[in-house]
């Protein structure tokens, strides 16, 4: 007998799941290059822009919310 679609994909989905735990990564690992960063990558993350200033406003320019009527 034909299995309803529904129940055919959750077979597929739990034999997906039913797999062995990857091998650890070590440092001979061939694919360890790949994990790290170059030196030019290095260098660009700390060509970063600084992170935007805060405006300074000073706190008597700012009304008080309870006389604006504003809940909090």
């Amino acid at each position: 007998m034909n299995q309803p679609a529904n129940q055919q994909a959750s077979e597929q989905t739990n034999e997906q799941t039913d797999r062995p735990t990857p091998p650890k990564q070590t440092p001979d690992d061939p694919n360890v290059a790949d994990r790290r960063l170059s030196d030019e990558q290095k260098r660009a993350m700390k060509n970063e822009p600084a992170p935007p200033q805060r405006d300074k406003i000073e706190k008597a320019d700012m009304p008080n919310p309870k006389d604006v009527g504003e809940a909090g």
